[in-house]
């Protein structure tokens, strides 16, 4: 009896709740700390541990369920199934180099014994309409995650497990490295460097001049330049000058300043600036290169280009200045004129009658310097000669630019138009001109492109048979020749009048 109490002193005993088919006791055997349900859920199991028979654990006992301790598997068992599921678990090798030894506890269930599986599928498979939402004890939890190093990854063992390659360079990224130029000669450099410098002063030039051409051709003809607002209009009512003089002087003057002053100055100025890179173009060095021949190419078609805009914007003026002369004289009597038609006769019957030639002068402006006095008292011939300045200016800065491209003296459109304003001389000198354009050929590479452009423009043709655009060169000729003839006669007249007016 002793020796059978001593066999199974250390036996532990099935509680009630546990149940066995045999109903009496078990041969000594070990069995898991942790009751089936605890264990497949790794969670810690609060079974009386005291005892010798074990009672049901808390969460089994709240979801009332059976509490059942299934016995451990012996230990050669326990070392197959352990390398099973490792290798089904993760078949890579890399997990079996890095990975910790799995804890006893951590094993799936033995199925080997038919009274364990037994027990375990009837714990396994609850009901349906079981609550799991209970509270749980994460001590087990965080001691199985813990011992896999697993805490801070997310989505498996790829975190921990998988190496760190460095960056390889892409080939559809791959910069082919450029080989480095061959030393170029300062001086080839310094040319090449100058002239692109004088490129971007003629595009300057040539941008504002295309600006100018826009405004002369597009707002200068919706303006009335000499006559606009037309204070000093001798036809105009005392009483009207009285009302208006203060504001519509001022504003005649804003917009004779702005139509007439600003775009004549805009125009002469970047006529200067052009012949002033042109002289600045001829004055560089020259070294025969291919890169010093492109640019300097590159510059002569920018400054015949820059050329034949002036050509353009005079034209373009001298046309809108010849429409505004003959406006002002149809449509405005000048003081002069106004004394012309009175009796020149200095007797009493003159000054009985109440009539002189004061009162034929409008009223003046508070405002009116002296040097727009004439301008104000006689406008057509202020616009006469105004329009000959402008002309006169304009050709010559024509001219200039001309003979620093290397267009020869006969060749240019200055040579067709006579600078003294005789018709006579004018019309021999053209005559002159083209026969001596008939004898001589352009020798630089701007006379020969200007000979081209003045070709197609009707330089050297009748306007009958020029072109339809070939009508540039003519219509300058026509309007020069007409202020010209205009501003003549009308000086003559202004010169009689001012010998036979009265003291």
């Amino acid at each position: 009896m002793a020796a059978d109490q001593g066999i199974f002193t250390n036996s532990v005993t099935l509680s009630p709740v546990e149940g066995s088919r045999t109903g009496g006791t078990l041969p000594r055997r070990a069995f898991r700390r942790s009751c089936d349900r605890c264990h497949a859920q790794k969670i810690k199991c609060t079974g009386n541990k005291e005892v010798t028979g074990r009672a049901p654990c808390q969460r089994c006992q709240q979801a009332g369920l059976r509490c059942v301790y299934s016995e451990r598997c012996p230990k050669r068992k326990l070392r197959q199934s352990r390398a099973a599921d490792l290798v089904s678990a993760d078949p890579d090798p890399c997990l079996h180099m890095s990975s910790p030894p799995v804890p006893s506890q951590s094993l799936p269930l033995d199925v080997s014994e038919s009274h364990s599986s037994n027990t375990s599928r009837q714990f396994l498979d609850p009901p349906d309409s079981y609550d799991w939402s209970w509270t749980s004890i994460g001590t087990d939890e965080a001691i199985d995650t813990d011992c896999w190093g697993l805490s801070q990854c997310d989505g498996g063992f790829s975190c921990q497990l998988e190496p760190t390659l460095p960056d390889l360079p892409s080939p559809f990224e791959s910069t082919v490295e450029k080989a480095p130029l061959p030393p170029v000669s300062s001086d080839i450099a310094r040319a090449a460097s100058a002239q692109r410098e004088l490129f971007d002063d003629l595009s300057a030039v040539s941008q504002e001049l295309e600006e100018i051409l826009l405004a002369v051709t597009v707002e200068w003809p919706k303006q009335e330049i000499w006559t606009r607002a037309s204070p000093h209009s001798p036809t105009a009512s005392r009483e009207r000058i009285a009302q208006r003089r203060q504001n519509v002087w001022a504003n005649w003057l804003t917009d004779l300043h702005m139509f007439s002053l600003d775009p004549i100055g805009m125009f002469f100025n970047a006529s200067r600036r052009l012949l002033t890179v042109l002289r600045q173009q001829a004055q560089a060095d020259c070294h025969q290169g291919t890169l010093d021949e492109c640019l300097r190419t590159k510059n002569l078609f920018t400054a015949v280009h820059c050329y034949i805009l002036n050509v353009r914007i005079l034209t373009a003026i001298s046309e809108l200045l010849l429409s505004q002369i003959r406006r002002t004289q149809n449509s405005h009597m000048s003081p002069l004129e106004g004394s012309r038609s009175q009796s020149p006769s200095r007797d009493d019957t003159s000054s009985s009658s109440g009539h002189s030639s004061v009162d034929t002068i409008p009223f003046f402006s508070e405002n009116l310097p002296i040097g727009e006095l004439f301008s104000y008292v006689d406008p057509l011939t202020h616009a006469l000669f105004s329009a000959c300045t402008t002309l006169h200016v304009g050709v010559q800065l024509l001219r200039e630019n001309e003979i620093t491209l290397g267009v020869h003296s006969a060749q240019g459109i200055a040579a067709s138009i006579s600078m003294s304003g005789e018709p006579g001389e004018d019309i021999a000198r053209t005559g002159a001109t083209n026969s001596a354009r008939c004898e001589e050929q352009p020798t630089t590479p701007a006379a020969r492109v200007l000979f081209m452009f003045l070709s197609d423009e009707g330089a050297f043709q009748e306007a009958k048979s020029a072109g339809s655009r070939g009508r540039t060169i003519a219509a300058l000729r026509r309007c020069y020749e007409d202020i010209f003839s205009l501003a003549r006669k009308h000086k003559h007249g202004m010169l009689r009048d001012l010998n036979n007016i009265p003291p």
